[in-house]
């Protein structure tokens, strides 16, 4: 219901493909993809009817995840969008405040919707670098965010969608913000029909506690609920 809680938010480590989902597409573009395969946002820039939000992320992933359902709860999701001349030259507290801000999507009617789940945005990108970059152009260090990034280094090393959306329509087409191979953060025309990588997103319930485990891949976290 949008009340504030202190909850965890989980960022799927590889990209996302469902082989049995008819929306992964080939990718029709020279944008990097997983194994030459992505998702297509939709056309009208406007998130809560995208193909993306309603039927990848909150149908047929969703629906993959079985009995993982009971850790993750509804949370708010912000869709402040984001000027283009903005994606180059922001920081990471910059990106933060737009994506809360009050300018709404070209075709979109609200700036926040409830749901389960979601993409990054471009400031959780920028805020896995550390305090020191906070205040500093995500641009300007995309070499280090290749290099030291634990997000990046997840495997991203794709281009890749995010949830923000820019906030005009250039020459009457809508675009969305996504991650290149080389670190920094631009954006793409969604009449194209880009098929780009994605990486779900979801908020743990705030009752989910640490059970285990020290957070490697060979000794992961293990969650259980209170």
């Amino acid at each position: 219901d949008g009340e504030y809680e202190n909850r965890v938010k989980l960022i799927k480590a590889s990209n996302y493909t469902e082989e049995e989902s008819k929306l992964l597409k080939n990718s029709n573009s020279s944008y990097p993809t997983l194994e030459g395969k992505g998702y297509i946002w939709g056309n009208n820039g406007y998130w809560l009817e995208s193909t993306l939000q309603r039927n990848v992320l909150n149908e047929v992933f969703w629906n993959s995840i079985n009995n993982y359902k009971t850790y993750i709860e509804d949370a708010k999701w912000y869709l402040g969008a984001v000027p283009y001349n903005n994606f180059g030259n922001s920081s990471p507290n910059q990106f933060y405040k737009m994506e809360r801000g009050s300018t709404p999507a070209p075709d979109g009617k609200v700036l926040e919707f409830i749901g389960k789940i979601g993409l990054m945005y471009p400031s959780d990108y920028g805020y896995s670098l550390g305090y020191d970059y906070f205040d500093k152009a995500i641009s300007t260090y995309a070499g280090k965010y290749v290099s030291s990034s634990w997000v990046y280094n997840l495997n991203s090393n794709y281009y890749e969608w995010f949830i923000t959306i820019e906030s005009t329509a250039i020459n009457g087409q809508f675009y969305a913000s996504m991650l290149q191979s080389k670190g920094d953060i631009s954006y793409s025309s969604l009449g194209n029909a880009y098929a780009l990588s994605i990486r779900p997103c979801f908020y743990l319930k705030s009752e989910v506690q640490y059970s285990s485990g020290d957070g490697t891949k060979e000794n992961p976290y293990r969650i259980s609920i209170a």
